[in-house]
């Protein structure tokens, strides 16, 4: 995810997109997301989708130390327009 990519996350923290993530982030919670997003370093990546040329959504993982193993999780946001083109 790069700089120019901050208008993405806040169309993706719409009331509809966050319904079972217990609703939108705050504006300034957003901003701490996209910063941690462009901190992401081999440990983990997010990429925009594109679709014919449009943003569809974003993807992406990032890992996190635990006990002796390191995790990796993952996250597809993706709007619903885009959902039946598949």
């Amino acid at each position: 995810m790069e700089k120019g990519n901050l208008g993405l996350l806040f169309q993706l923290n719409s009331p509809v997109m966050t319904v079972h993530l217990g609703g939108p982030e705050s504006e300034e919670q957003v901003y701490k997301r996209h910063e941690r997003y462009l901190e992401l370093d081999e440990k983990g990546k997010m990429y925009c989708i594109l679709y014919e040329g449009k943003t569809a959504g974003a993807i992406g993982f990032w890992g996190l130390p635990f006990i002796r193993f390191f995790l990796y999780f993952g996250a597809l946001w993706h709007f619903s327009f885009f959902q039946v083109r598949v």
